[in-house]
């Protein structure tokens, strides 16, 4: 993610030792409602259907490596027969 490499870049921790000022600048910048408030109700509405996309991405590799598996134990079976 290249958001997560930026923030990486921006704070070396082997640097020299001015990570914290560094950190103290930091502008992190969230979406908001009409009044420019935080709006929480859409972070959190992402995260669930991020959590969402990745949990049925999971569930999906887990169906194929089931089949997988199952095929090979089949043919296991045939060729020892």
């Amino acid at each position: 993610m290249l958001v997560i490499q930026n923030i990486q870049s921006k704070f070396n921790w082997s640097s020299n030792g001015s990570t914290l000022s560094r950190l103290k600048k930091l502008t992190i910048m969230l979406p908001v409602t009409d009044a420019g408030e935080p709006d929480y109700q859409f972070m959190e509405q992402y995260i669930r259907d991020f959590m969402l996309k990745k949990y049925s991405q999971y569930m999906f590799f887990l169906h194929r490596k089931k089949q997988y598996l199952l095929q090979q134990l089949l043919n296991i079976d045939i060729n020892n027969s």
